[in-house]
C-alpha cells in the first residue's frame, strides 16, 4: 500500500496508475508502431520464436515428467503474447527457455545425452575437468563479445549518417536554430534528442497520446488541409520541417515554397 501511494509523487498523479492499461488497448500503437504488430514469420529474426515455440510443444508432449500447470501457464501467456505484438518476444524468451530446457532434458532422462544435457557428465570426479570447460566457454564468449563490439563501432559513424540527418542537424545548428522547435520524422526523433534538439515527436508514442499522434500522422501523410497544419505548427511554434526529402510533406512543401 505504501508504494501505491509514494506512486502518486510524480507530474501526472494517479494517471500514471492507468498508463500501462491505455497504452496496452492503443489503436494507434497496434496499427502504426511496428514493435506492437504480430510477427512475421517470413523474416529470419522470428525464426528462433517460431523455433522456440514448436520444441517447447514437442518436448511437452514427449516429456515423461508429470505436467505442471503453473509451468504450461505461463508457457502458453508468454506465447500468447509474443505472438499478439512482436516487443513481448524477449519476455516469452525469458519464461518459456527454462521451461522448455527442463522439459528437453526429460525427454532424454536416462539416455546417454541426459549428462551432457544437464551438467552431470561434468560433475562428480570431474570437478576439474568441468571449470576448465567453463573457463574456455567464458573465453569464447568474451573474444567474441569484444570482436562485434569493436566491429560495430568501427561502423558506428557511417551507419548513423545513413539512417539519420547528421548534415541536416550541422545546418541547424551552424544557422541558429538549435533552441528553436521543428516538426520532425518520427523515426528521427530520438537522434534529435541525442543531438539536443528539441521535437515535436519522438519514439515514445506513447506518452504523446493517440490524437497528438494521430495529428502528426495526418499532418505526415497530407491528410488535414494547410490551414489546419499551420494551426498546430503556430500552436507549438514550429519553426522548421526536418523530414526525408521525399517524404509527402517535404514534396508539398517545395512545390508550394512553403
Amino acid at each position: 500500500p505504501l508504494c501505491i501511494l509514494a506512486s502518486l509523487a510524480n507530474p501526472s498523479g494517479y494517471k500514471l496508475w492507468f498508463y500501462p492499461f491505455e497504452t496496452l488497448h492503443s489503436k494507434m500503437m497496434q496499427t502504426f508502431i511496428l514493435e506492437w504488430k504480430t510477427p512475421d514469420f517470413h523474416y529470419w529474426n522470428y525464426k528462433p520464436f517460431l523455433f522456440s515455440m514448436v520444441l517447447g510443444a514437442v518436448a511437452f508432449m514427449a516429456s515423461r515428467r508429470r505436467r505442471n500447470i503453473a509451468e504450461m501457464v505461463l508457457y502458453a501467456g508468454a506465447m500468447a503474447a509474443g505472438l499478439l505484438s512482436r516487443r513481448h518476444i524477449p519476455f516469452f524468451a525469458v519464461v518459456a527457455l527454462p521451461i522448455i530446457s527442463r522439459s528437453v532434458v526429460d525427454v532424454f532422462a536416462g539416455s546417454r545425452l541426459e549428462g551432457c544435457l544437464d551438467g552431470s557428465a561434468l560433475s562428480g570426479k570431474t570437478g576439474l575437468r568441468r571449470r576448465i570447460f567453463h573457463i574456455f566457454l567464458a573465453l569464447i564468449f568474451v573474444v567474441v563479445a569484444i570482436v562485434w563490439t569493436r566491429h560495430e563501432i568501427r561502423g558506428n559513424e557511417a551507419a548513423i549518417s545513413r539512417r539519420y540527418p547528421v548534415e541536416a542537424v550541422k545546418f541547424i545548428k551552424e544557422k541558429g536554430l538549435a533552441e528553436k522547435h521543428g516538426f520532425n520524422e518520427y523515426v528521427w526523433g530520438g537522434y534529435l534528442i541525442w543531438a539536443d534538439l528539441p521535437v515535436f515527436i519522438d519514439g515514445r508514442a506513447d506518452m504523446y497520446g493517440d490524437r497528438f499522434f494521430r495529428d502528426y500522422l495526418s499532418i505526415r501523410d497530407l491528410k488535414r488541409d494547410w490551414n489546419s497544419t499551420r494551426a498546430i505548427f503556430k500552436r507549438f511554434d514550429v519553426t522548421y520541417a526536418l523530414v526525408p526529402i521525399r517524404a509527402p510533406f517535404a514534396i508539398f512543401l517545395r512545390l508550394n515554397k512553403q
